[in-house]
Formats: C-alpha cells, sequence, structure tokens
C-alpha cells in the first residue's frame, strides 16, 4: 500500500532553497536593493545568484544548473574569506559580508555576528 504524501510537502527540492523558499529569498532580494550600499549590494547579488543559479555566483563566479547546500556554503565560505580578507579595498570586503549574510540566512546559519 503506497503510502499518501501531506500537500505540504515540497514535491522537489527547489520548493525549498536550504531552509528558505524562493518566495522568502525574493522578498530579502527585494529589500536588500531597497538599502543600498556594498553589503545590501552584496547580498541582493546572492539572493539573485539562489533564485537564478544559471548566472555566476558573487564571489566565486561559479556556475551551476542547480543549487545544492554544498554549493551555497561553498560560496558562503569563499564570501567569508573574502570579507576577512584586509588585501581587498574595504567596500569589496563590505560587499563579501553582505553575500556571506545572505547565503547564510538562506542556509539557516546564525548571522556572523552572533
Amino acid at each position: 500500500m503506497q503510502e499518501s504524501v501531506p500537500e505540504s510537502v515540497p514535491e522537489s527540492v527547489q520548493d525549498f532553497i536550504a531552509v528558505r523558499t524562493p518566495e522568502e529569498i525574493d522578498r530579502a532580494a527585494c529589500a536588500a536593493g531597497a538599502d543600498g550600499g556594498p553589503e545590501a549590494d552584496g547580498a541582493a547579488a546572492a539572493y539573485r545568484w539562489v533564485l537564478d543559479p544559471g548566472t555566476p555566483a558573487p564571489i566565486s563566479g561559479a556556475v551551476h544548473e542547480l543549487l545544492t547546500d554544498g554549493e551555497l556554503a561553498a560560496e558562503e565560505r569563499a564570501a567569508i574569506q573574502a570579507a576577512r580578507d584586509c588585501a581587498r579595498p574595504g567596500e569589496e570586503r563590505r560587499r563579501a559580508r553582505g553575500v556571506a549574510d545572505a547565503l547564510g540566512w538562506v542556509l539557516g546559519f546564525a548571522p556572523l555576528d552572533e
């Protein structure tokens, strides 16, 4: 006998991206785009990439047809490293910080300041 699947269970992996829905990510992208500044620009770029993985990732430039949690985490890690790289200009580090924070949120991680 086959069990029925409740309607609230996603039908595919892409119904959720890590722990967020595409709708939540889209709302976050709109909010980040309205804020301005390097961190907000980085966050908006990260959200756009998550929603359209066929575009280059905001830090590494990697392109994926479909994103996995591991690919999101790898880009988040690259963003953290870029944010901590004192050889980079301050604005570039702040943008990377925005990317890291946004991807951390998508993945369900605590913000970097906590």
